[in-house]
């Protein structure tokens, strides 16, 4: 693999990890709701979530798709529900100022499985797995060094998005604040389901 290839590569995964989408919404929101160190958690959830999901792609689920061009669409709108429950979840979540260690976030599970029904999810790993794959290359270095690449990029990309989430807990200081800003990241998140759909 050359450097030009190196350097392509880390462009897409940078591009398509920090620019926004349903997990950078979410982690956003568990940071604005809980604090930096319940969003290292659903990070993590993501981070490792679709690396297994890089690694599907790369040992065979591209070619399924690329074989039954029906199971994406199928893909989608799993994702698609799936995505209506998360946001409908935060979207009724009871929003409080003073978060108590037994305050409720995404749970790790539900961020890691979410990796698996998100459509921007799936287009990132198939893309990574067909687009980039250099001729001649063995598929587990290609998966090692690829996976490696996406691990780094995605923590730092999402933890930028929970920083920025933190960053807002001294703006959201009343329940009412909080409340709104979930219920605007709820819609956000359903919005975003049109532009990966489409």
């Amino acid at each position: 693999m050359s450097s030009q290839w190196l350097l392509s590569f880390i462009i897409f995964a940078l591009s398509m990890s920090i620019s926004p989408g349903p997990n950078n919404l979410m982690v956003m929101a568990t940071g604005a709701n809980f604090g930096w160190k319940k969003a290292i958690l659903h990070i993590l959830a993501v981070s490792f979530g679709f690396l297994i999901l890089l690694m599907m792609s790369i040992f065979g689920v591209a070619e399924i798709i690329h074989r039954i061009p029906m199971s994406y669409s199928v893909l989608k709108v799993i994702g698609s529900i799936y995505l209506i429950y998360l946001a409908t979840k935060l979207a009724l979540s009871n929003a409080r100022i003073n978060v108590s260690s037994e305050a409720k976030s995404y749970s790790f599970w539900d961020v890691m499985m979410f990796q698996f029904a998100n459509p921007k999810g799936w287009m990132m790993a198939i893309g990574a797995a067909s687009t980039f794959f250099p001729p001649n290359t063995p598929i587990l270095s290609f998966a090692i060094i690829s996976g490696l690449i996406f691990l780094i990029i995605n923590i730092l990309s999402n933890g930028i998005w929970a920083l920025m989430g933190v960053s807002l807990i001294s703006f959201l200081n009343s329940d009412k604040k909080l409340k709104t800003f979930n219920l605007l990241i709820a819609f956000t998140l359903i919005l975003s389901i049109y532009f990966v759909i489409n």
